[in-house]
C-alpha cells in the first residue's frame, strides 16, 4: 500500500508541475500575441475582415476563398483575433503568403481557410501600406472558383464543432 501511495504521490507532483509549465507557456504566447497586436493595431499594413459565422451567413461552415486584390505587389502574415479566457487576447497569425499577378495593375492572394460557426476576425498584416485600393473579398462569384495560393486546413477539434 506504500508504495502505491508513493507511485500516486509522484504522478499528482509531476502533473502538478507540468500543469504549472504549460499554464507558464500559455502566458508567455498570450502576451507574444499581445504585444504583436498593439505594435500593428494602428498601422496602415493592418487589413481586418470578419466573418460573422456560417449560421448567419445560412452556409455550412468549411472552406472557403479569401482573396486580398490590390493595385501592387505585396506579402502578407495570416492571422486572427485570439481571445482566451484568462490568458488574454492578441493576433495569431498561423500563415504567410505574397500576390500573384492576377492582370493590368491587378495582384491577388488567394488563400483558403476555414470558416466555421461562429465569428473570427482575420487579420493580414501586409509587408507594405495597404492604402485605400486594397480590398478583400471572399465567395463572391467572382472568387470561389480561383485555386488558392494557400491552403489551411482546420484543426481537428473545429472539425468536430469545436472553437469555431
Amino acid at each position: 500500500m506504500e508504495t502505491l501511495t508513493t507511485v500516486v504521490v509522484i504522478l499528482g507532483i509531476v502533473v502538478m508541475v507540468l500543469l504549472a509549465g504549460l499554464f507558464f507557456l500559455a502566458k508567455e504566447l498570450m502576451k507574444k500575441f499581445g504585444f504583436f497586436n498593439e505594435f500593428a493595431a494602428d498601422s496602415p499594413n493592418f487589413i481586418k475582415w470578419v466573418w460573422c459565422g456560417a449560421k448567419n451567413y445560412g452556409v455550412k461552415p468549411g472552406m472557403r476563398n479569401v482573396v486580398l486584390r490590390s493595385d501592387h505587389y505585396f506579402k502578407v502574415l495570416i492571422g486572427f483575433h485570439l481571445k482566451v479566457p484568462f490568458f488574454g487576447t492578441g493576433f495569431d497569425y498561423y500563415g504567410f503568403a505574397e500576390a500573384k499577378k492576377a492582370g493590368s495593375g491587378i495582384w491577388e492572394m488567394v488563400m483558403s481557410t476555414y470558416c466555421g460557426n461562429g465569428s473570427c476576425e482575420f487579420k493580414f498584416f501586409c509587408d507594405r501600406k495597404v492604402g485605400k485600393k486594397m480590398v478583400v473579398l471572399w465567395c463572391d462569384s467572382d472568387v470561389w472558383w480561383k485555386k488558392p495560393d494557400v491552403v489551411y486546413q482546420p484543426h481537428w477539434w473545429q472539425r468536430l464543432g469545436f472553437w469555431g
